[in-house]
C-alpha cells in the first residue's frame, strides 16, 4: 500500500519547523522597534475588537463565536456584564472568548493567572466585578495576560467558529478617562501581532471614531486606509439607523440576502469612503459588514415589523461573513505573516512621520511668516506715526516762530510833515494815516498767512485767513487815541499853532500801529494750543505705535525659535526613522542568512533521500524561501 508522503513524518517535522525562525524574529524585530519583546500572550490572539465603548463589541465577540440565539446572548451578556446598568461599558478588562471545555456544558470555564476555574454564572458574575472598584473604575494592570471567558457549550450552536479567538478590549471612549488610557495602552500592546482587526462602530459614528488618537498615532493601526486586508469594518445599529431602514424598506419584495446585503454594503462603503477620502472602495466591499445587536435587535421585530424578515436574513449572513473572514486569520501562517509584516508597516509610519513632520514645519512657517507679516505692519505704522510725529514738531516750531516774526511786523509810518502847511493839512493827513495803516494790516496779515501756510505742510493753519483787524476797527482806534480831533476846525480857523497837535498825531500812529501787531499776534497765538495737541496727539501715536512694533519683535523671535526647534526635531526623527528603516532591512537580510544554513543544509540532504522525501524537502525548501520573501516584503 503506498504511503503518502504529505502525511507523513517527514513532512509533518518540516510542518512543524516551518515557523520556529518566524517565533524568534518577532522577538528579536519588535525588541528593537519597540524596547520589548512581543507580548507571549497575545499570540493566543487571532482577532482583537477595537471601537467605542457601548458600539456592541462584546455581543459582537459572542455572536460571532456562535451564540446566535437571541435569548442565550442576552443571558450569556447579562453574565458578562456583572451587574453594571445597561448603558454603561461592561468590558474593565481585556477578554479572550472561546468555549469552555466543560463537557457538561453547564459551567463556565474563567482562566487568569492562577490558572483554569469552573464557575456558574453567579460566580462568574461576582468574580467578574471584582476586576471593578466601588465607583466602577477598572483595577485592570496592563502588563497582565488578558482573561480567558469560555462560554457554556449549552449556549453553542452548530455554526459556531471554533477556530477563532477573539480578544474584547475596553472601549476607546469610556467616560471613565483612566479607563480611556487603559484601553489605549492595550490596544497598543496586542496591536502589534493580532491578525485581524475588527473596528466596531455605530454606523452614525465613522467618522469621528477613526480620528481617534488610539488609531492614527498607532502604526500598527494607522494604516487601516493603506492596507485594509487585515481589516474588518463591523458599523453596529445599521438596521434601525434611517438610511438602512429606507433602504430595506425599498427593496422589492423578493430580493435575495445576498443583494439585499449588496445594497446596503455598497450604501456604507460609499458613505465610509467618502467620509474617510478614501479614493479605491473596492477592497472594503467584502470587509464591510453591517450588523444589528443586543437590545436593538431584539426590539427590532416590534419597531420594525415590515423590514424584520429581510433584515434578519441580512444580519445572519453578515454575520456568518464575519465569522468566516476572523476564521480564516485563525491559522499558524495567518498570525506570522500578520505578525511580521513590521517592514511595511515601518515604512508606512515613516511616510506617515515625514508627512506630519512636514506639516508641522509648515506650520511653524506659517506662524513665522505672520508673525514677521504683523512685524512689517507695525513698523510701517510706526514709521508712518514717527513721520506724523516729526511733522507735527516741525510745525509747533515753525509755527512759533512766523508767530515770532509776526510780532516785528506792523504798518509803515507815512513821511513827516514840514512844519510848513501842518496846520491846513492835518485833518486830510489823519485820514491818510487811516487809510495807509488799514492797507498795510492787510497787506501784512495775508502775506504772513501764505508764507506761513507753505512752511507748514502738510499741517493745515491753525487760524482762519480773514483779516483779524477791520479797517473800520482800524479808524475806530486811531480816532479814540486823538480824541482832540473835533477841534480842529477851530484851531485851523483861530490859526493856534498846530505843533502839538501834530506830534500828537505821530504818537497816536506809532500806538495805532503797536496795536494792530498786537491784535495779529494775539490772533495768531490761539492756534498754538491747537499745534500743541496736535504734536501731543502725534507724539503718543508715535509712542504707541513704537511700542506695539517692539512687542511684535518678540513673537517672531519665538516663531523663529520655534521653526528651529521642529527643524532639529524633524531632523533627530528622521535620524532615528533611517535607523529603524535600516534595521528592518537588516533584520530581512538577517532572516535570509540565518535560513540560508537551513535551506542549503536541506538541498545538500536530497541525494541520499527516496524520490518521495525529496520532493517533500524540495517543496518545505522552497516555501521556507517564500515565507521570507513574503514576509519581509521582497517577493
Amino acid at each position: 500500500m503506498a504511503v503518502d508522503p504529505w502525511n507523513g513524518a517527514l513532512w509533518n517535522s518540516h510542518q512543524r519547523a516551518r515557523w520556529g525562525w518566524a517565533d524568534h524574529a518577532l522577538d528579536d524585530a519588535f525588541e528593537k522597534l519597540t524596547g520589548r519583546p512581543i507580548d507571549r500572550a497575545s499570540r493566543h490572539v487571532t482577532t482583537m475588537l477595537v471601537g467605542d465603548s457601548q458600539a456592541g463589541k462584546t455581543c459582537l465577540a459572542i455572536q460571532v463565536l456562535g451564540v446566535v440565539d437571541p435569548e442565550h446572548a442576552e443571558e450569556v451578556h447579562d453574565v458578562l456584564r456583572a451587574g453594571r446598568e445597561v448603558g454603561r461599558s461592561s468590558t474593565s478588562f481585556p477578554v479572550r472568548y472561546g468555549w469552555s471545555s466543560d463537557e457538561t456544558g453547564e459551567f463556565w470555564e474563567f482562566t487568569d493567572q492562577d490558572g483554569p476555574e469552573f464557575l456558574d454564572s453567579t460566580a462568574l458574575t461576582a468574580r467578574l466585578a471584582g476586576f471593578r472598584d466601588r465607583d466602577g473604575g477598572t483595577l485592570w494592570d496592563v502588563e497582565r495576560a488578558p482573561v480567558a471567558i469560555g462560554v457554556p457549550r449549552r449556549y453553542g450552536h452548530r455554526e459556531r467558529a471554533v477556530g477563532a479567538e477573539v480578544l474584547d478590549l475596553l472601549g476607546l471612549f469610556a467616560q471613565n478617562p483612566d479607563e480611556r488610557a487603559l484601553a489605549r495602552r492595550l490596544v497598543d500592546r496586542f496591536s502589534p501581532t493580532v491578525s485581524r482587526v475588527a473596528f466596531v462602530v455605530s454606523v452614525n459614528k465613522m467618522y469621528e471614531a477613526f480620528k481617534d488618537a488610539a488609531i492614527q498615532d498607532n502604526h500598527h493601526l494607522a494604516d487601516w486606509k493603506d492596507n485594509p486586508e487585515r481589516y474588518m469594518f463591523v458599523f453596529t445599529r445599521s438596521f434601525t439607523d434611517t438610511n438602512g431602514q429606507d433602504i430595506l424598506a425599498g427593496l422589492p419584495s423578493g430580493t435575495g440576502t445576498d443583494e439585499a446585503l449588496a445594497l446596503l454594503r455598497d450604501w456604507q462603503v460609499t458613505q465610509f469612503a467618502g467620509t474617510h477620502a478614501i479614493s479605491d472602495r473596492a477592497p472594503l466591499l467584502d470587509r464591510c459588514f453591517p450588523i444589528e445587536l443586543g437590545g436593538s435587535w431584539r426590539g427590532y421585530p416590534s419597531k420594525h415589523p415590515d423590514t424584520h424578515e429581510i433584515a434578519g436574513r441580512v444580519n445572519a449572513e453578515s454575520l456568518a461573513q464575519l465569522r468566516s473572514m476572523m476564521e480564516s486569520g485563525a491559522d499558524t501562517s495567518s498570525f506570522y505573516r500578520a505578525a511580521m509584516n513590521v517592514r511595511g508597516r515601518v515604512v508606512l509610519r515613516v511616510r506617515r512621520a515625514e508627512a506630519a513632520r512636514e506639516q508641522r514645519i509648515g506650520v511653524a512657517m506659517g506662524r513665522l511668516e505672520r508673525a514677521a507679516g504683523d512685524l512689517r505692519l507695525a513698523q510701517d505704522a510706526h514709521a508712518e506715526r514717527e513721520a506724523e510725529r516729526v511733522a507735527a514738531a516741525t510745525a509747533l516750531t515753525t509755527w512759533k516762530t512766523a508767530v515770532s516774526r509776526l510780532s516785528g511786523r506792523s504798518p509803515r509810518r507815512l513821511p513827516d510833515l514840514p512844519i510848513a502847511g501842518v496846520v491846513t493839512r492835518l485833518p486830510d493827513r489823519q485820514l491818510e494815516e487811516k487809510a495807509a495803516y488799514a492797507e498795510d494790516a492787510r497787506a501784512i496779515w495775508q502775506s504772513w498767512y501764505d508764507e506761513t501756510a507753505a512752511a507748514l505742510q502738510p499741517v493745515v493753519m491753525p487760524v482762519e485767513p480773514l483779516l483779524p483787524v477791520k479797517a473800520s476797527e482800524i479808524r475806530d482806534k486811531y480816532d479814540s487815541l486823538m480824541f482832540c480831533r473835533i477841534f480842529c476846525s477851530w484851531w485851523c480857523s483861530s490859526r493856534v499853532p498846530a505843533v502839538p497837535c501834530y506830534k500828537r498825531m505821530v504818537s497816536t500812529g506809532v500806538a495805532t500801529r503797536a496795536w494792530v501787531t498786537e491784535r495779529f499776534t494775539a490772533h495768531a497765538r490761539e492756534g498754538t494750543p491747537r499745534l500743541e495737541a496736535g504734536h501731543q496727539v502725534a507724539h503718543t501715536a508715535a509712542h504707541r505705535a513704537r511700542a506695539l512694533a517692539m512687542a511684535r519683535v518678540t513673537p517672531v523671535e519665538e516663531a523663529e525659535a520655534s521653526l528651529d526647534e521642529e527643524r532639529r526635531e524633524a531632523a533627530a526623527e528622521r535620524e532615528n526613522d533611517r535607523d529603524a528603516l535600516a534595521m528592518v532591512n537588516r533584520l530581512a537580510g538577517e532572516l535570509h542568512a540565518a535560513n540560508h544554513a537551513s535551506v542549503t543544509e536541506m538541498i545538500g540532504s536530497l541525494p541520499g533521500m527516496t524520490e518521495a522525501d525529496q520532493i517533500v524537502t524540495a517543496v518545505a525548501a522552497l516555501r521556507l524561501l517564500m515565507d521570507l520573501d513574503d514576509l519581509v516584503g521582497r517577493r
